[in-house]
């Protein structure tokens, strides 16, 4: 009987811990570096229903598309590694001089965050490149005496513009082959 495809060598399942998050902003500059990234969800796509009753029964189309908003956990270091995702969030809405917390209407709230997945030798399986993304949400954690583990920033990114490309990943003859 056998498993089909699901056991042949040259199929390469795409893993939960292989994966990268960045957020770049207009500039190209690193706005939130990838290696800070703990946690994050893939897109995901919401498609409304569309209902059409016609006679003595009804039909449904597709309807509008949503994207829904990604969560992303982040690690908290300390000293300037993450000053740009700092001053990228005060750009937005500066809560940094007391008394004078007020919303920005500049340009620069949009960025582009990029999500990839890899396959065992680095090479990208999957790419989400997602438009005009801003932070719609930004937990800077709880605190806890008796815990000893690293202090985290939740944060959930809304976007608008979504770009997939598929990878085809790498073969392993021995060493990594490109495809």
């Amino acid at each position: 009987m056998g498993l089909g495809a699901i056991g042949q060598p040259q199929v390469i399942f795409k893993r939960k811990f292989r994966w990268a998050f960045q957020v770049r902003g207009l500039g190209g500059g690193i706005i939130l570096p990838h290696h800070w990234c703990k946690t994050a969800n893939r897109p995901q796509l919401d498609i409304e229903e569309t209902e059409v009753p016609f006679l003595n029964q009804t039909t449904w189309f597709p309807g509008r598309a949503k994207w829904q908003p990604l969560s992303v956990t982040v690690l908290d270091p300390s000293g300037g590694d993450l000053s740009g995702f700092y001053n990228w969030i005060a750009s937005i809405y500066n809560f940094t001089q007391p008394g004078q917390v007020h919303q920005t209407e500049k340009l620069g709230w949009s960025a582009e965050g990029i999500l990839e997945m890899y396959d065992g030798c680095g090479a990208v399986m999957e790419r989400w490149i997602l438009g005009s993304l801003w932070p719609q949400s930004v937990n800077f954690g709880d605190l806890d005496m008796s815990s000893s583990e690293i202090a985290t920033i939740d944060v959930t990114f809304k976007y608008s513009d979504v770009r997939h490309e598929g990878g085809c990943g790498a073969t392993f003859n021995g060493t990594c082959i490109g495809c």
